[in-house]
């Protein structure tokens, strides 16, 4: 296969992640909207907009704000590493490819919940708004941008549950978010357990053992008809 083309696990990430990245941003400025969403991926949504950066919410109710342009970037930076592994080298047409899809599912998501005006040439204009923080913006604003950035970054071992002795159910909730549509489908917490478990291979610890993960989904209000049954019903 080309370097040049994306997997089929690529494309559907850069669509899961854009979709998802939507609903965080939709969910800290127009919660309304999301009404037709389970009450359980709005509790994932709080939990992920919450631990992705402090100052997620800053960023969201002012989008022409330096502190925005720095915190997009940190975001775009962020998404990218997620894409790969460290030891991996991915053609640059491969990043590209995986933006374009990444933000056509973002904006169609956004647009399905908050209708609003998108720019033909978006990541020009973004393009230009960065560059133009160092070559006309003051140091007051410089110093703006990059703690956008800074606090953007700081997202990944959130996300990924890298920080020391860690206790956050985040990485579970930011999973469950991705695959919300899935878990909904799906029959009892053993199910989604299970599911998880093959989510976590690389990692398990994160995870953990089904009674971490069944007081996360009753935090979630996260709840089967099924789910009554032993967790290791059909788990061998």
């Amino acid at each position: 296969m080309s370097d040049q083309t994306l997997t089929a696990a690529q494309l559907d990430s850069a669509k899961r992640a854009g979709e998802t990245a939507a609903l965080v941003v939709v969910s800290t400025s127009l919660p309304a909207s999301l009404a037709s969403i389970p009450k359980w991926v709005k509790a994932c949504l709080r939990n992920v907009a919450e631990a992705n950066a402090v100052g997620a919410g800053e960023a969201t109710q002012n989008f022409s704000t330096t502190f925005t342009v720095g915190f997009s970037l940190g975001s775009l930076a962020t998404l990218v590493s997620l894409l790969r592994k460290p030891e991996e080298k991915i053609h640059p047409a491969v990043v590209k490819a995986w933006m374009d899809h990444y933000f056509a599912a973002y904006f169609a998501t956004v647009k399905n919940y908050m209708p609003f005006e998108i720019p033909q040439n978006f990541l020009g204009e973004f393009a230009l708004q960065v560059v133009s923080v160092y070559i006309a913006c003051s140091t007051e604003q410089r110093s703006e941008f990059q703690r956008g950035m800074a606090v953007s970054l700081s997202a990944e071992k959130n996300l990924r549950g890298d920080t020391p002795n860690d206790t956050t159910l985040t990485p579970i909730y930011f999973e469950l978010l991705f695959y919300w549509r899935e878990v909904t489908a799906m029959k009892s917490l053993p199910e989604v357990f299970k599911f998880l478990e093959q989510r976590f291979s690389d990692s398990p610890a994160v995870l953990g053992d089904f009674e971490r993960f069944r007081k996360a989904a009753n935090r979630l209000e996260l709840s089967f008809r099924e789910s009554q049954a032993s967790p290791m019903n059909g788990q061998g």
